[in-house]
């Protein structure tokens, strides 16, 4: 968030205390990167003291080009900074405790790059910190770290497994600018994958760039780009968009998204987006719940469902984009109070259906093609277009409450599971409010439908009103 948290003295000096333990330790036991005999790491002559192991720390500081491409590797601590880099392929598994990619007394632009189906890097105990761009030098400095082709990085601490994004590492504060850098990159079967439980911008600028990659949540984070102030946070969606897993965890997102491609929501658990959106490509939500709480919070485009899933709205929104209904497992809920889709819900793929759940009251106001059916499960739902329910059935559970925001004709057919509420809106409160002219089954049973309307309908069955 873009604001002064009280936290963030306390963040930043557990970064000062990261940095000062990754420096004491290096200072014990360090290997330092020459390049004596070639580019490959995996040869201990181009290492000043052999090579790195689990209690040896790796430096790659001095315009180094250095790649990781056969076995299996791991580290004390690893500094990639003085404009060197660090390429991990042909999947190659390096492991370290402590990383910095951009930091350090060397700091100018440096990079890791992990490239290739079954290349990973792990960064675990104790901290499973990684700091990126954080710089300690008069000129600007920025560290980039890239995952593509099906190449992994992984923060395995869910507790704390955290990127730092840019600003200074306040050892040695810079005077230049400070940039923290994750791009995620990939294609369909060879995705770029990211895990961790936040990113954290606190000073200079912090990127995040999808193209094809997919992100994936660690634990439960509510602000899962943390940014304090005067840190900025961009995030892009370039032309092969980007995927977010929540892998059954709930994180939210406040910071804008911008860029030309598409979101995927991805993996049981929520994502919320709560900033003001632009980027073009549309949203799709594959399984879990997409949570609205911004009226702009998913950009321009349509938002389509391909697997079992619930779009949720917070209290007020009013979401204008369409729904492109592709899987017969879509629900749309409102916990408290109520909000508006009013984008057209159509439907690609076959007749889908949709399920309104949740206690609060979700108004649609489209002209809405779906042909499925709709079903009121829990709470309220107000019809604000003669169309607003498609032209399939409406199934109507227990409890439940169908309501109108002014003088409303629907020809849908209406199935009663249970007894329910009938409560015309606006300013006409009478019985040709709302007028229900399809064919109404009562469930086999006798129902109970409270409040006044225009029975212009074929009923079978009791009904008390």
């Amino acid at each position: 968030m873009k604001n002064n948290k009280i936290f963030s003295g306390i963040i930043k000096a557990l970064f000062v205390m990261l940095i000062l333990l990754v420096w004491q330790e290096n200072s014990c036991s360090q290997t330092t990167w020459t390049g004596a005999v070639d580019d490959k790491w995996q040869d201990a002559g181009n290492w000043g003291s052999g090579l790195p192991a689990a209690g040896v720390s790796a430096f790659i500081n001095n315009n180094d080009a250095v790649v990781l491409d056969s076995g299996v590797a791991s580290t004390q601590s690893l500094l990639v900074s003085g404009s060197s880099m660090l390429t991990v392929s042909n999947g190659v598994i390096l492991s370290a405790n402590r990383s910095s990619v951009g930091g350090g007394p060397l700091s100018t632009d440096s990079f890791l790059t992990i490239n290739g189906t079954g290349s990973l890097v792990t960064i675990s105990f104790p901290s499973s910190a990684l700091l990126i761009g954080k710089g300690s030098t008069a000129i600007d400095t920025t560290g980039t770290v890239t995952v593509e082709n099906g190449g992994e990085l992984r923060l395995l601490n869910g507790l704390t497994g955290y990127v730092s994004l840019g600003g200074d590492n306040a050892i040695n504060p810079t005077t230049g600018v400070s940039t923290g850098k994750l791009i995620i990159n990939g294609t369909a079967g060879s995705r770029g994958v990211m895990q961790f439980r936040q990113t954290r911008t606190s000073d200079d600028f912090g990127i995040i760039e999808f193209d094809g990659g997919i992100l994936r949540a660690a634990g439960n984070e509510s602000d899962f780009f943390q940014v304090d102030a005067p840190g900025t946070l961009t995030v892009t969606l370039k032309s092969g968009g980007g995927f977010i897993d929540t892998n059954g965890f709930d994180i939210g997102i406040d910071e804008s998204i911008t860029g030309t491609g598409a979101l995927t929501k991805q993996g049981l658990g929520t994502l919320t987006l709560s900033g003001t959106s632009s980027y073009l490509g549309g949203t799709t939500v594959q399984a879990g719940t997409l949570s609205l709480a911004h009226n702009n919070a998913v950009g321009s485009g349509a938002i389509t469902t391909t697997g079992a899933s619930i779009i949720d709205y917070a209290t007020g929104v009013t979401i204008a984009n369409p729904i492109v209904l592709n899987s017969n497992g879509t629900q749309v809920q409102v916990n408290t109070g109520s909000a508006t889709q009013s984008g057209v819900i159509s439907e690609t793929g076959g007749a889908r259906a949709l399920e309104k759940i949740g206690a609060g009251a979700l108004v649609l106001s489209g002209n809405n093609t779906y042909s499925g059916g709709t079903t009121l499960s829990q709470g309220t739902l107000v019809v604000g277009n003669n169309n607003a329910l498609g032209s399939g059935a409406l199934t109507i559970g227990n409890n439940t409450t169908l309501s109108t925001t002014s003088p409303r004709r629907i020809t849908n057919d209406i199935l009663l599971n249970g007894n329910f509420n009938i409560f015309p809106g606006g300013t006409v409160f009478n019985s040709t409010a709302f007028e229900l002219d399809g064919n109404m089954d009562l469930g086999g049973g006798n129902r109970v439908i409270t409040n006044t309307m225009n029975f212009n309908a074929t009923e079978s069955g009791q009904v008390s009103i």
